[in-house]
């Protein structure tokens, strides 16, 4: 498994259609498999979304995605590659995502981490005619991030033995991020 890099280090959100052209160029990007068992005739331009995906890349290997996205097409993912660290918060909408055989349905509000590797894959699950907004955080083995981490805390997370955790966000978080959800304000504070 070979580690993701993030795509650029602020491309600004835009409302679109997002086709099966568009997943695979992520599946390369993120390392990530995609199916759309509805569609088992696709083509390049199957229309899968609709809305924003907006991805920003920090220093030290860090990628941070968001997504409001109506999803059109039921769709299926696979995680490829290595991230010591991968974050997910949904907003809105619900993720059935497993880790190896671990199950876990996230709901608005709802937060999940993992590892991934060639031994801890990540499956996810997305409905059709359903709406999605998330943040997803990845941290990439060669970024670099561990540099600015204290050793300990670094250590404490490669070595747990535990495969994935998932929490209730604390409310105060959920609400400042409603108020400061402008794509303008992410990318300055971003900056």
């Amino acid at each position: 498994m070979s580690p993701i890099s993030c795509h650029s280090s602020a491309s600004p959100a835009m409302k679109k259609i997002f086709s099966v052209s568009d997943f695979i160029a992520f599946g390369e990007r993120y390392g990530i498999d995609y199916r759309f068992p509805a569609l088992p005739q696709y083509t390049q331009s199957s229309p899968v979304l609709h809305g924003d995906i907006e991805e920003i890349a920090l220093p030290g290997g860090i990628c941070i995605t968001r997504s409001d996205v109506h999803v059109l097409q039921p769709y299926e993912t696979t995680s490829r590659h290595s991230s010591p660290l991968y974050m997910l918060v949904v907003l809105e909408g619900n993720v059935a995502l497993a880790v190896n055989e671990q199950t876990f349905l996230l709901s608005a509000g709802m937060a999940f981490c993992s590892q991934l590797s060639e031994q801890q894959t990540m499956r996810a699950h997305h409905d059709a005619d359903s709406k999605l907004r998330t943040l997803s955080l990845g941290m990439y083995p060669d970024g670099g991030w561990r540099e600015h981490l204290p050793g300990s805390l670094a250590d404490e997370w490669e070595n747990s033995a535990t495969s994935a955790m998932v929490w209730q966000v604390p409310e105060f978080l959920l609400s400042g991020y409603a108020m400061r959800s402008s794509p303008d304000i992410m990318l300055r504070h971003a900056s």
